[in-house]
C-alpha cells in the first residue's frame, strides 16, 4: 500500500467516524470530536502492513477513536470551570461520544473486547487524574503517567487482536507527540495542567522545556533506529513525512544535541 492510498484511507476513516457522532448542536457550541489522524495510522497499521484483519476490527478501531474523542473532549473542561455554559456542553459531548462508542460495541456482542476497552479506559482515566492530585509528582511518575494516558487503548485494541508488535512503535510515537504538543504550548507562552505539574516537579519552565526537549530527541533516536524492523518502506516513509512532520528538524536538534 502506497503514500497516497494509506492517506486516502485515514481519511475516509476519520470521516466515516465523524459521521457516527456528528451531533448538530454540539458541533456548533464545542470543538467538536477530536479524530487524530495519528491515532488513526496506529489504529489501522496492522492493516497498512498487511496482517490479518478481522471483520469486527474496523468497527472495534471506530469504538477506540470515538472514546479517546470522549476522554480527549473532558481533557478541554477547566479544573474550576464546568459550571461555564461552554465547559457543561464539552463535558456532555464526551458523554455523547462515550455512548456512541458503547453502541458500537454492543453491536459487536463481543463481551471480551468490551471488557479489555473498559479496563483499558479507567487506567487512561486514572493516570489522567493524576495531575489533579495533591502533593508534588517526580519527574518518572509524570512520564508513567502519559505513557498510559497515550497508550492504554491502543494497547487494548492490539493486545485483542494479537498485534501487539505494534505497541512498541505505537507507543513511543504517540507519547512523543504528547511532548512535542505541550512543548509548542510553553514555547508559546501557555500553560496546561500538564505544563504546572512538570514545571513543579522541575523546578522551573526553563527545566521543564530542557526535559520535554530531552523526551522529545530521546525517543525520535528509538524510533529511527527500530521503525525499519517493524514496517514496510513505505509506511515507515509515511510515519517520518505525515506522522512525524517536522522529523528533519528533530533530527537538526538531535545533532546539536
Amino acid at each position: 500500500m502506497n503514500g497516497q492510498q494509506i492517506d486516502e484511507k485515514i481519511t475516509s476513516e476519520q470521516l466515516a467516524i465523524l459521521e457516527l457522532v456528528h451531533h448538530r448542536t454540539l458541533e456548533k457550541t464545542t470543538a467538536g470530536a477530536a479524530v487524530k489522524r495519528a491515532r488513526l495510522f496506529f489504529l489501522l497499521l496492522p492493516y497498512f502492513n498487511g496482517d490479518y484483519w478481522p471483520a469486527d476490527a474496523e468497527a472495534s478501531s471506530r469504538s477506540v477513536s470515538i472514546v479517546q474523542a470522549a476522554l480527549d473532549a473532558h481533557d478541554l473542561v477547566e479544573e474550576n470551570g464546568a459550571a461555564v455554559p461552554e465547559q457543561q456542553l464539552t463535558v456532555l459531548a464526551g458523554d455523547y461520544y462515550s455512548g456512541i462508542h458503547y453502541l458500537l460495541l454492543a453491536k459487536l456482542k463481543n463481551i471480551g473486547l468490551i471488557r479489555c476497552i473498559s479496563a483499558a479506559i479507567a487506567e487512561a482515566c486514572e493516570s489522567k487524574a493524576v495531575f489533579y492530585k495533591e502533593g508534588l509528582l517526580c519527574t518518572a511518575e509524570i512520564e508513567q503517567a502519559v505513557e498510559t494516558a497515550e497508550n492504554s487503548l491502543i494497547f487494548a485494541f492490539y493486545r485483542y487482536y494479537g498485534f501487539d508488535s505494534y505497541s512498541w512503535l505505537a507507543g513511543r510515537v504517540l507519547s512523543l507527540l504528547k511532548y512535542r504538543e505541550e512543548l509548542l504550548l510553553l514555547q508559546a507562552g501557555e500553560m496546561s495542567k500538564f505544563l504546572e505539574v512538570l514545571t513543579a516537579a522541575t523546578g522551573s519552565l526553563l527545566k521543564a522545556e530542557r526535559w520535554l526537549e530531552g523526551k522529545l530527541n530521546g525517543l525520535y533516536r528509538e524510533v529511527l533506529r527500530q521503525n525499519e524492523k517493524t514496517l514496510t518502506r513505505e509506511l515507515e516513509q509515511f510515519l517520518l513525512d505525515k506522522i512525524l512532520p517536522d522529523h528533519r528538524q528533530v533530527e537538526q536538534l538531535i545533532r546539536e544535541g
